[in-house]
């Protein structure tokens, strides 16, 4: 049996996306040869071409099923640069954790919303995305739905990262990082960041 980690990868092209699908099936085989090089197992890919994000319930429950062993899953749109690379549960123990303020500076593939790169090149909090941050994890774990916590958003013009409205599959996103307990990951390595929430209350919206 291969003791590779394996990944799983969730890519996002709505109609209307500014990138035709032979560019996004080159773009998914570089992601997986990135993987592949660093001693990951590309698992298997959820290519979803809904505007709804449809798909996104069969990737969430194949990534949770302890059957399928997976130790990561990556999360791209074609309507914005990198979403996010999230660890199941825990961080593999055989991953090497890293502390960024002692690292040349952030070499991730996209910044989490809440965070920003400092003048340094490390991450840093940005206040007033890090409160949203904590008002969403807050929200669920009061017991909001994925699609009333949006709503909430949305009603008060906060705008997501890539400056449109929120979506329940959006906010799932946020709520399965963890890079909001301080530790990012990418390319295999997770570095330690400063953290936004508890452990404890992340665990609990995962259970929530």
């Amino acid at each position: 049996m291969s003791d590779k980690k394996t990944v799983v990868i969730y890519y996002h092209a709505p109609p209307g996306a500014t990138i035709n699908e032979t560019q996004i099936a080159s773009e998914i085989n570089g992601i997986k040869n990135i993987f592949r090089q660093n001693d990951w197992k590309p698992e298997h890919t959820f290519f979803d071409k809904t505007e709804s994000g449809s798909m996104y319930k069969s990737f969430s429950d194949y990534v949770s099923d302890p059957n399928n062993s997976v130790s990561a899953f990556l999360c791209f749109t074609a309507k914005s640069n990198f979403s996010g690379l999230g660890s199941k549960n825990i961080v593999p123990e055989s991953v090497e954790l890293t502390d960024d303020s002692d690292s040349k500076g952030f070499t991730g593939g996209g910044v989490p919303f809440g965070y920003v790169v400092s003048s340094s090149g490390a991450l840093e909090l940005d206040d007033d995305r890090a409160a949203v941050i904590r008002e969403i994890f807050k929200s669920k774990s009061e017991g909001a739905s994925l699609q009333r916590i949006a709503d909430m958003l949305n009603a008060k013009n906060i705008k997501s990262s890539r400056g449109g409205d929120w979506s329940k599959q959006g906010i799932s996103f946020i709520l399965k990082n963890p890079a909001y307990v301080g530790e990012y990951q990418y390319n295999g390595i997770v570095r330690k960041i400063p953290k936004i929430v508890s452990r404890q209350l992340f665990n609990k919206c995962q259970q929530a």
